[in-house]
């Protein structure tokens, strides 16, 4: 099973710096705290009350329907008399205690001192976010049963993808992910946070309605972002939605990028791609030199008369084409020379082979 945002928020074992990042992750309003001071409320704040002198309180916890939604595991921060602040959990295995109705979806809190306390969702029921506001603050009175309902909605999505300039998914990027101007996680590609399993492709499901803003931290290991990419986009997230921050783009560290024609020009496409064809690629100093087939181990376009290779320094290289596609001339020069910098892929344009005019003899004329 891979782990999820809210399986996180939800283990036993959260350090303090989990449950710091955790609490900040849900301050996406402002009347908001950003941790809890204790584990759980001490007896002395919150003394055992008679019904005569105490008041009760039952949170509800529905969906867009405004139905029960009836799953237990819901986790809420209150803020009690004199600011103490402790955890409640919906029929969770630590503290029912706290939470006298066992059913999923609700949690009923008996004999509560009169006073004003605040509740704010933490962690909301499976499969489902927290629609804002996701703090309330409600007044307990003596003798008197009280009612929050928090609203929910099917979980939202953040997705992205990592490309070569090719089109293909290059996995092993990671990226900050901050609300508010505040960093709440770093996510690597087939990390816990990241629920889509394919390599270059992520989906965080995130809980929590906020202003997101996505960037890159780190390229996969041989690439290098573009100096001229936009590194981070930023978007207001609701529940119920997903929000596609669409792709990022990485360069291989030293690369060459070049077409095979046959010389005919489309006036939309351009030039018609052909292929397959052999090149030989050599770096200046001779230390370096091995063929290149077009769609072969070498080449990462998949684009039959497009090639793409990734190269080993900088510097100058050469590339001559050894083997023109099937019935067409070789190109003329056959060799072009290039120069190579760091992330930045040398585009060697095209290598023209014309078409072979092939004579076929057959009978005599009819005279």
């Amino acid at each position: 099973m891979r782990t999820t945002l809210l399986a996180i928020f939800r283990s036993p074992r959260l350090s303090s710096i989990v449950l710091v990042g955790s609490a900040t992750l849900a301050a996406c309003n402002t009347d908001q705290p950003v941790a809890p001071k204790a584990p759980e409320i001490p007896a002395a704040a919150q003394p055992a009350l008679l019904p005569q002198n105490s008041g009760s309180l039952v949170i509800k916890l529905v969906d867009g329907a405004n139905a029960i939604i009836p799953l237990s595991g819901a986790g809420f921060i209150v803020e009690g008399i004199g600011k103490t602040t402790w955890t409640i959990m919906d029929a969770g295995p630590n503290d029912q205690k706290y939470d006298a109705d066992p059913a999923g979806g609700v949690i009923l809190i008996k004999s509560m001192s009169p006073g004003q306390y605040k509740f704010c969702e933490r962690i909301p029921p499976t499969g489902f976010g927290i629609v804002n506001p996701s703090c309330q603050t409600i007044g307990i009175s003596v003798g008197q049963t009280s009612q929050l309902v928090f609203h929910h909605l099917p979980v939202a999505h953040i997705k992205w993808s990592v490309k070569d300039y090719a089109g293909n998914y290059i996995s092993g990027a990671s990226f900050t992910l901050d609300s508010n101007d505040v960093v709440v996680a770093t996510i690597g590609d087939g990390t816990v946070l990241d629920s889509d399993p394919a390599p270059g492709k992520f989906d965080v499901k995130m809980p929590f309605e906020s202003y997101w803003k996505l960037c890159v931290k780190t390229p996969p290991a041989g690439y290098v972002f573009p100096v001229n990419q936009i590194t981070c986009a930023a978007n207001n997230l609701k529940q119920g939605t997903t929000l596609d921050f669409g792709t990022f783009y990485v360069n291989p560290v030293y690369s060459a990028f070049w077409g095979v024609s046959n010389g005919a020009v489309d006036p939309v496409q351009g030039y018609y791609l052909i292929g397959p064809s052999t090149f030989k690629v050599t770096s200046g100093d001779q230390l370096y030199s091995y063929d290149v087939i077009d769609n072969s181990v070498n080449d990462f376009d998949p684009v039959l008369g497009k090639i793409a290779v990734k190269l080993l320094k900088a510097g100058a290289w050469s590339v001559c084409e050894t083997q023109p596609p099937f019935n067409h001339w070789n190109a003329n020069p056959p060799c072009t020379q290039i120069s190579v910098a760091s992330g930045e892929p040398a585009n060697l344009g095209y290598f023209i082979n014309h078409e072979k005019q092939v004579y076929y003899p057959g009978p005599n004329p009819i005279r």
